[in-house]
Formats: structure tokens, C-alpha cells, sequence
């Protein structure tokens, strides 16, 4: 019988090619895990900046996190948009380069995220992949409307050669 990726990392993951070249970001660092509050904060700046611009989100916000220490958390927000901006204050414009990304899809909270982050980073080693951009998940459940974690859909998304 085969083994099953899904069983080892916990997610079905794909190599699929990158569709959102464009897009707009924040940073912020936490002493803290982020709530849903600090990240939808986050999402919310980028959401009306993108809308006094006249442009549209073409895709779901974008998280990256990273867990310096127990005490210290770096996290990026990013919303993919129909047009360059330039960004203002601390909001940047990003782009990202067309080629080869690693998708996996899971549902849970802020802690399985992190374990979502780990396991891309496993399975791109067992694979012998390059990483050619930081890893970010796609919040495709709007997690400031649905209170339940357990219910939360992510796709972790790690740009590769």
C-alpha cells in the first residue's frame, strides 16, 4: 500500500503555479501569540487602503507568522490586488515572482498554523524544493466572523523552484 503525504504532514500538498503577483502589506511584531483581533486589525488597515485606492482584493488575505520566541512574534499581512499601489505610511507594495508554489490546505487556529508552517518546511526538505519566497498562509476563513477554531480553512502557501 502507498504511503499517503497527507498522513505524514497532515495536508494534502500541491505544487500549483503562483496566480497573485501583486499585492499590498503590513508588518507588525507581537510579545504575544496574535489574536484574531491583532491579525484582523491587520487585515482590516490593508482592506481599507485598498479601497480608498479604487482597487479589489483578487484572492484572501495572506499571513505570514513567525514565532521568534516564546515571547516574540513577527507577522505580515498581505491582500492580493487588481492593480499596483504604492502603498502608504507602512503599508507596502509587494510583488511576487510567476513560478512554482507548494499548497496545502487545513483547517484549525493560530497554534495549528504554526504546525502548518513546520510541516511545508518538512515536506520542501524531504523533496529536496528551493524556497524562493517566505511561506504565508491564506486566510480563507474570515475568522473574525466565525468564532469557532476547529472551523477556521488555511492554505498554506510556500513559493518554490
Amino acid at each position: 500500500m502507498p504511503i499517503k503525504k497527507e498522513n505524514i504532514y497532515g495536508m494534502k500538498i500541491e505544487k500549483l503555479t503562483v496566480k497573485d503577483t501583486v499585492l499590498v502589506s503590513t508588518r507588525a511584531q507581537f510579545d504575544h501569540l496574535p489574536t484574531t483581533e491583532d491579525i484582523y486589525g491587520m487585515v482590516n488597515k490593508l482592506q481599507s487602503y485598498i479601497a480608498s485606492e479604487n482597487a479589489t482584493a483578487t484572492n484572501y488575505p495572506m499571513l505570514n507568522l513567525i514565532e521568534v520566541d516564546k515571547k516574540q512574534y513577527n507577522v505580515m499581512v498581505g491582500i492580493p490586488t487588481n492593480k499596483l499601489l504604492k502603498g502608504k505610511g507602512d503599508i507596502e507594495l509587494k510583488r511576487m515572482v510567476m513560478g512554482n508554489i507548494l499548497v496545502g490546505q487545513f483547517s484549525g487556529g493560530m497554534t495549528r498554523t504554526l504546525d502548518a508552517f513546520y510541516q511545508m518546511d518538512r515536506f520542501k526538505a524531504d523533496f529536496q524544493f528551493t524556497t524562493i519566497a517566505i511561506p504565508f498562509a491564506q486566510l480563507i476563513t474570515d475568522r473574525s466572523k466565525e468564532p469557532d477554531s476547529t472551523k477556521w480553512l488555511s492554505t498554506i502557501c510556500l513559493p518554490v523552484l
